[in-house]
């Protein structure tokens, strides 16, 4: 999906508006209509709709989607101003809605009265046009509307989250859920502004693909929908090999469990056939907690280990191996003899560092976390925490043939040289649990094998992962492994499938499937 800013998007609304035919008439019905959609699917028919309203265009778009509920539920449209001082916009909106038997009038001095018997709000306050501070009367809506008991649905926005950081204002909305219109907005995917979203929507609303492609400078990322259409079914008649045989270099007598977590990961995942090839000191303990997985020693021989990887549709190298000469000279080797896509993981990235020009032009993903990143890069941990976009993309530039980098965090990045970095969002904190990344790993080491390029293997990887974490965490609250993630990858990808069966580029969706 497009990940716009607020200048970004401000731009593309001004291109829109003199490129869409019907103009921002146009666009704000198709908003309001939108916000109507999403409306529904909180409020039964019946129920009884409150929208506060600002001045501008996001307060006509809530006007707008009264209008459309009106004929199925009670409407109440309080706005924040006197008409006459609406822009012109958002002065014909409420007319329409009024027209239509909504009943509008201005907010009292205490909102919280307005709300009494609703059913839901809408919050159509400022969208992405927010400049703070807010006066004291709209602070005095935002705390009515977070004390609210029935589902608050923000338009565009919550109100006091800036679109372009994420960063939240002292008093800012919590939304059950929120419509990005006409494009996500990068305030929305990071911390702390989306645990003040709640559940993610968007819609086109009518803009054009390349409209939006011309705006879209910063971020990209994946949605349900993009990343059920990238990652294909597994075809009916199809034999294991043709599914993918992932090989994996990981693990160690000290951490055996890393390759075994990587392993399950793959297989999970998908992938027909997995060898793991682990140090003869993990072998007996790897085999004790494998049993559809083919376990072998690491040959002494590289040369031997290469030819044993020969049949493999991709390679992951590093969970688990430790921090070693020998592990440093075993991945130099590997990654400089591999002609099958792989990715580098863990301590195997840890082992490039200073060598990252051995992967160059090879079908490579690296995934480090930030501490493996700074010794990749010799930066410090601070230095890669206080920019870490900036970190990734000064990297992909020092390295234009490659790899492709996954830099993991809050949010995982991952680009290459001449690419808009793409936003790993959909995960959650049970994620932060030791083997989690080992999981990640064989997940992109299966997707490399079905035919995906690296970087969108990385980028559906990471997607995938979240969800899974999501799913894992709903079953086990509070007390997530690394292993739960692994065994819900193939619930969480089912749920994506079904979420998107009816689903087409430019609808009102969720951005992420429900969760049973």
């Amino acid at each position: 999906m497009h990940v716009l800013t607020r200048e970004e998007m401000r731009a593309a609304d001004a291109a829109g508006a003199s490129a869409i035919p019907g103009g921002e008439p146009s666009l704000m019905g198709s908003a309001g209509a939108a916000l109507a959609e999403v409306c529904r699917a909180y409020a039964a028919p019946g129920s009884h709709v409150v929208c506060f309203a600002g001045r501008g265009n996001n307060g006509g778009d809530g006007a707008l989607a009264l209008a459309s509920l009106a004929s199925s539920h009670r409407c109440t449209l309080y706005l924040l101003h006197e008409r006459h001082e609406l822009s012109v916009s958002a002065r014909v909106a409420v007319e329409r809605a009024a027209d239509r038997g909504v009943v509008v009038s201005l907010a009292p001095n205490d909102p919280s009265a307005a709300l009494h018997g609703a059913d839901l709000a809408i919050e159509a306050l400022v969208g992405t046009g927010s400049r703070l501070p807010f006066s004291a009367r709209m602070e005095h809506v935002i705390h009515a509307l977070n004390a609210f008991r029935g589902p608050v649905i923000a338009c565009d926005l919550p109100a006091g989250i800036d679109p372009s950081t994420g960063e939240c204002a002292d008093t800012t909305l919590h939304a059950r859920a929120t419509l990005a219109l006409g494009a996500m907005k990068y305030g929305l995917l990071v911390e702390p502004g989306r645990a003040h979203a709640g559940d993610l929507w968007v819609c086109e609303i009518g803009f054009p693909v390349r409209l939006l492609d011309d705006h879209q400078r910063t971020y990209q990322a994946l949605e349900v929908l993009t990343f059920a259409h990238l990652v294909a079914e597994r075809p009916q008649l199809v034999d294991k090999y043709a599914a993918g045989h992932v090989a994996i270099v990981a693990g160690s007598g000290e951490y055996p469990g890393a390759a075994v977590l990587c392993a399950r990961a793959a297989a999970r995942a998908g992938a027909g056939y997995v060898t793991l090839f682990v140090p003869k000191a993990a072998a007996a303990t790897v085999r004790a907690h494998l049993v559809e997985v083919v376990v072998r020693e690491i040959p002494q021989d590289v040369d031997e280990l290469l030819g044993a990887l020969t049949n493999a549709s991709a390679v992951a190298i590093g969970p688990g191996l430790g921090r070693t000469e020998e592990t440093r000279m075993l991945v130099h080797a590997l990654c400089a003899g591999l002609n099958q896509p792989f990715v580098v993981d863990a301590d195997g990235v840890v082992a490039l560092a200073g060598f990252a020009d051995l992967v160059a032009g090879k079908r490579a993903v690296l995934t480090p976390h930030s501490g493996e990143f700074a010794r990749l890069t010799g930066l410090s941990r601070e230095q890669v925490e206080r920019d870490r976009l900036g970190a990734a993309k000064e990297f992909a530039k020092a390295h234009p043939r490659g790899p492709v980098l996954l830099l993991k965090g809050s949010p995982t990045l991952v680009t290459q040289d001449g690419m808009r970095p793409r936003l790993g969002w959909a995960g959650t904190s049970a994620l932060a649990t030791a083997g989690s990344g080992d999981v990640l790993t064989g997940t992109i080491a299966t997707l490399l094998a079905r035919g995906l390029a690296p970087s969108d293997a990385a980028a559906a990887g990471t997607f995938w992962h979240g969800l899974a974490g999501r799913v894992a965490e709903r079953h086990r609250p509070g007390g997530v492994m690394a292993g739960d993630i692994c065994e819900a990858l193939p619930e969480a990808m089912g749920l994506a499938r079904a979420a998107t069966r009816d689903c087409k580029p430019g609808c009102v969706r969720r951005v992420l499937p429900t969760l049973p």
